[in-house]
């Protein structure tokens, strides 16, 4: 299934505490998230990062992928460094789809 592209609006200042900012991740015009952050800057960063879950994942899959198919070919030096990247991977992957 083909996930809309989801996207992170400026901050707006809380009225009842304004030392906090908001902001809205937005996919086709539906909140996915609001988030909060001490500052327009430190929500914003975190409502980017949230927004770029989906193409994050989705480019750490086909890493697994592509590890996966070279590992099967060569268990040399390059296959022992990145093992443990790729069970780190796969473990982001698993938690990232709530498994």
């Amino acid at each position: 299934m083909r996930l809309k592209r989801w996207y992170a609006h400026k901050p707006t200042v809380n009225a009842r505490d304004p030392i906090f900012s908001h902001c809205d991740v937005v996919s086709g015009g539906t909140r996915i998230a609001k988030v909060a952050g001490i500052g327009d800057d430190e929500a914003f960063e975190r409502a980017c990062l949230i927004a770029a879950a989906p193409e994050i994942l989705s480019a750490l899959e086909d890493c697994v992928d592509a590890f996966r198919d070279t590992a099967q070919k060569d268990r040399g030096a390059l296959y022992q460094k990145a093992s443990t990247a790729y069970e780190k991977a796969r473990a982001a992957i698993a938690k990232a789809k709530g498994a």
